[in-house]
């Protein structure tokens, strides 16, 4: 059993994971991410320990989010790990505050997360294929208003592998899961 990493997320509604179902499908081989996975990741955390668990959902409740227009209008990939992906071209300005201000908020509670690399929003397609870059004609118009946190290592074979422990949606409304 691997053992569960935690991360905080947007989630997108429905419609808009059918939008990424349907650029999935078209591409080459590869190892798909569910359906129900799909996700764009504001900070990724690792093992957390049960103490730190609890400020992540104290956190979730606390971070101002409003919700913002996201638009994903090209298709990549991480050559050197394999990993395609659908994103924006532009980093709304919402999402990098939303970033940094979960960034801030993880450092001055003394949380250990992930920011070794630059922030490249994004939403994980596939593994172990790589697609040219391209504009998506037309793109997914994403209306971001859930945020979650999360974990990996849950559900059975062809199921969901992540675990949504609390949901946030820009009105202020939390939902413990």
């Amino acid at each position: 059993m691997h053992a569960s990493r935690y991360f905080f997320a947007l989630w997108p509604n429905p419609v808009v994971a059918r939008q990424l179902q349907q650029i999935q499908a078209r591409l080459p081989a590869g190892r798909l991410t569910h359906g129900a996975d799909l996700h764009l990741t504001l900070a990724f955390l690792g093992e957390v320990s049960e103490a730190d668990e609890v400020k992540l959902h104290h956190l979730l409740q606390a971070i101002p989010f409003t919700a913002f227009e996201l638009v994903l209008d090209q298709v990549d990939a991480f050559r050197r790990i394999g990993l395609s992906w659908a994103g924006p071209s532009q980093i709304p300005l919402a999402l990098q505050t939303l970033y940094d201000i979960f960034g801030a908020a993880l450092d001055d509670q003394g949380i250990w997360w992930d920011k070794r690399l630059v922030f490249r929003p994004h939403v994980t397609l596939a593994r172990k294929v790589v697609v040219p870059q391209q504009r998506l004609a037309p793109p997914v118009v994403w209306w971001a208003d859930q945020m979650v946190l999360a974990r990996s290592g849950g559900a059975g074979p062809g199921g969901p592998r992540y675990t949504i422990l609390a949901q946030r949606y820009a009105n202020g409304v939390v939902r413990l899961v």
